[in-house]
């Protein structure tokens, strides 16, 4: 019989409700008012951690409370398997609130790298990164998410991420409904891409898809150039508004476009087929 429940206080509980979801095992341990809580600030140094949902077929689909909560030094390294962040892929009824991220380093060689969630077709609200250092060779690599659905109040500070496969951006790859009150700012964002397809990067989003990005802001560098990307669109709030609104937004960022015919930059959008 298990005992009250005491929510996520430490590196061990945090490992151990990765493995549960993972697993399909019960949370009510970790489950405080049907929202699993984290209780403190947790440092992972020297930890090398398996995500909330590590695939497709395992995802988190609850609520997670980080209460205000600072996760420190988070890594993650999932090579050719993808989805690395702290919640590889979260599910459609899933909300992620009130975390905070601190000198995150996350690596991988497929879809989907960010400090916060890979995948989500949830709600991410309130969450912070700063001196996040992500690194992928596949594509849709940001700062806070991979691929999102609804992303509100959320920022990433001070940080650099690098994609090498295209769809690259400070603070979310790819956004499919909302993105709102959010900004990445003293982040540089290095792009590179083989020139087979247009892919976009930009400051803040590279794929605002169907969505609508409103109250939003960058500063920071999109450098094309350092790695000599072909084919790119990229602009500061994103790099393709595809079928978009952008409303009230604005960057202050860098864009350094790259000798090549098939690149599109823009000072807030790249390439657009929406409204601004």
């Amino acid at each position: 019989m298990e005992g009250a429940p005491t929510g996520i206080r430490n590196a061990d509980d945090l490992k151990a409700f990765a493995s549960a979801v993972n697993a399909g095992k019960s949370l009510a341990k970790y489950t405080i008012d049907g929202e699993v809580c984290l209780m403190n600030d947790i440092d992972m140094a020297g930890y090398r951690f398996t995500p909330i949902g590590k695939d497709w077929s395992h995802h988190f689909d609850g609520t997670f409370d980080g209460n205000n909560h600072t996760i420190q030094g988070l890594n993650v390294s999932t090579g050719g398997a993808g989805y690395a962040a702290l919640f590889g892929h979260a599910g459609e009824a899933s909300v992620i609130k009130n975390l905070n991220a601190e000198n995150p380093v996350i690596r991988a060689s497929n879809y989907y790298a960010a400090a916060i969630v890979g995948w989500s077709d949830g709600i991410v609200d309130k969450c912070h990164v700063s001196g996040a250092d992500v690194e992928n060779s596949g594509r849709a690599t940001a700062g806070l998410a991979g691929v999102v659905k609804t992303i509100t109040n959320c920022s990433v500070t001070n940080s650099n991420i690098i994609g090498l496969t295209g769809n690259v951006a400070g603070l979310a790859s790819e956004v499919d409904e909302l993105i709102q009150n959010c900004n990445a700012t003293e982040t540089n964002v290095i792009v590179y891409s083989s020139g087979e397809l247009n892919y976009p990067a930009g400051g803040l989003t590279a794929l605002l898809y169907y969505a609508k990005a409103e109250n939003c802001f960058f500063s920071g560098i999109v450098d094309c150039q350092s790695l000599n990307a072909k084919a790119v669109y990229a602009g500061g709030i994103t790099g393709n508004c595809y079928q978009g609104i952008i409303t009230k937004c604005f960057s202050v960022g860098t864009i350094l476009g790259c000798n090549d015919i098939n690149t599109v930059v823009g000072g807030i959008v790249g390439f657009l087929t929406g409204e601004l």
